[in-house]
């Protein structure tokens, strides 16, 4: 009779101790699961951060581009001052050197102006 007692008490342990175990398992799931999305959401962030730095990093070497082209180009005209000043002619060389500085940084502005809303979408 103890023993038949014993044996049932086990059995209802056992029971217990599979429906606590489905219910952790459920709960695991669950956690599981907001991990999962709050990993995914985590991930968004750090995309975007990469993204911004990126854009950041971007318009810092375009910014260091331009003002690279306008000293040259301010130096380009401050030496055909200096020529004129000097009495010496400016040439056709001299001209074509200006205008070839003046298009560079043209170009340099419409690619900017044309990249920097295709990054802003």
């Amino acid at each position: 009779m103890i023993l038949r007692d014993i044996l049932h008490a086990l059995r209802d342990l056992r029971n217990d101790l599979a429906a606590f175990r489905a219910h952790l398992d459920l709960r695991l799931d669950r956690n599981h699961e907001r991990q999962n999305k709050m990993n995914a959401d985590i991930q968004a962030a750090l995309d975007q951060i990469a993204a911004t730095k990126t854009v950041a990093l971007s318009v810092e070497g375009a910014v260091t581009l331009m003002q690279g082209q306008l000293t040259d180009q301010a130096a380009s005209i401050a030496d055909l001052k200096a020529q004129l000043a000097n009495g010496t002619p400016v040439t056709q060389a001299d001209l074509d050197a200006l205008k070839a500085g003046t298009a560079d940084l043209a170009d340099t502005v419409a690619g900017l102006t044309a990249a920097i809303p295709a990054n802003t979408a």
